[in-house]
């Protein structure tokens, strides 16, 4: 299971994974059996792609990759990949040239630390297979004193952004009328939102309000009144005493304590390993967040794409923040020339409190102290956690 997490999760790309996987039989066939039930998902194909790469299977992952391409031409990373797979072959000439591609979607972006990685990858081809920057009509302003190497392990799509793909996300009950918060790049130009226990149990929601700048959004079912079973077993959780609801004090009243204790719940993968919530640990690392912000923190627990919206809890059961997936940081790695380990983001609190007092929804501060082992928590979050899949 880590081989595969290594593939679908940070891209191949952390330290924890090493060098590339070797992919077992069954989750090739897993990976393509997504393809056969996502015909359209340019993600689908790019996993496939990268675990393609990683069994050395180089023609057959270039393949996937411009497939992706083909669904999702906007997507920087997956020329990158595609970039990286004929360097494999030592096609030079479409190595450069997808790679400039790649440059000039994260150029569009104005995304900084993108434009780094492709041109880094240029400067070593140019070099690799003796082409100058003027062969393929390009010129650079600025070029690094000392450029890096091209990391010879793909980058997966990322999980923010401006314009995310259909997918799922995760989110959490707040209120005994359907609300739910979850983060607002998740549900970004949507056409329809569902939530659910898992991929196979959704209902539809409403998106009621957003926070672009936090990257908070307020769901609601659209009515509990359905009569589908799947309906009626989810709308059930609303009333479990268990689940601490903002009405009732939901958001602990003070910030984050460097070092406490905390515990991430969500659908990361979606159901890619099973259909079921899962839950990570860890603890608070820093107080703020990426950029010196105030408004999220650090915390070390495993955060992975389809995590995005999930609850952040204490050790007494109180929610203290909103994950924010944010790989963006693996971009800036490449910048700075090292890779940051066990790094992901989590909105506090406090934000979410004034996001939902914003949004005419009443929350009271939550004071729970008395606190409760792993497997109370992971059932609060069982009964109140949630994956938002959004459809476009």
């Amino acid at each position: 299971m880590r081989k595969l997490a290594c593939i679908l999760g940070i891209a191949l790309f952390l330290f924890g994974c090493g060098t590339a996987p070797i992919v077992s039989d069954k989750e090739l066939i897993e990976l393509k059996n997504n393809i056969r039930l996502n015909p359209n998902s340019a993600a689908a194909y790019h996993n496939l792609g990268v675990a393609l790469y990683s069994l050395n299977n180089n023609q057959e992952a270039i393949n996937a990759f411009k497939e992706s391409i083909r669904l999702r031409p906007d997507n920087p990373e997956t020329h990158y990949n595609l970039s990286i797979a004929y360097d494999a072959i030592k096609d030079g000439k479409n190595a450069i040239t997808t790679m400039i591609e790649s440059g000039k979607i994260y150029s569009r972006r104005n995304d900084q630390a993108g434009k780094i990685i492709a041109r880094n990858g240029l400067n070593s081809y140019y070099s690799e297979y003796d082409f100058e920057p003027e062969d393929f009509g390009q010129t650079y302003a600025i070029i690094p004193d000392r450029p890096f190497p091209v990391n010879p392990n793909p980058i997966l799509p990322q999980t923010k952004g401006p314009t995310p793909q259909s997918g799922t996300g995760s989110g959490f009950f707040v209120s005994k009328m359907g609300h739910v918060i979850t983060n607002a790049h998740v549900v970004q130009n949507c056409k329809k939102i569902t939530i659910g226990d898992n991929a196979n149990k959704q209902v539809p929601a409403e998106l009621i309000n957003t926070d672009k700048s936090n990257d908070l959004a307020l769901l609601k079912l659209s009515t509990l009144e359905m009569a589908s079973a799947e309906s009626k077993s989810l709308i059930q959780k609303l009333g479990i005493v268990v689940v601490p609801l903002a009405s009732k004090g939901l958001l602990r009243s003070d910030d984050v304590r460097l070092g406490e204790k905390v515990l991430v719940a969500g659908y990361p993968f979606g159901d890619v390993f099973s259909n079921t919530i899962k839950v990570t640990s860890g603890i608070v690392s820093a107080t703020r967040g990426a950029g010196d912000d105030s408004g999220q923190f650090q915390l070390d627990a495993a955060v992975q794409p389809g995590n995005s919206g999930g609850p952040i809890y204490d050790s007494g059961g109180n929610i203290v923040g909103v994950v924010i997936s944010q790989l963006d940081k693996l971009k800036m790695a490449k910048a700075i020339g090292s890779l940051p380990e066990n790094v992901n983001f989590g909105i506090k609190a406090s934000t979410v409190r004034q996001f939902l007092i914003s949004s005419g929804l009443p929350s009271k501060k939550s004071e729970r102290t008395e606190e409760k082992s792993t497997e109370q928590l992971a059932e609060i979050a069982k009964n109140q956690a949630l994956m938002v899949m959004c459809l476009q």
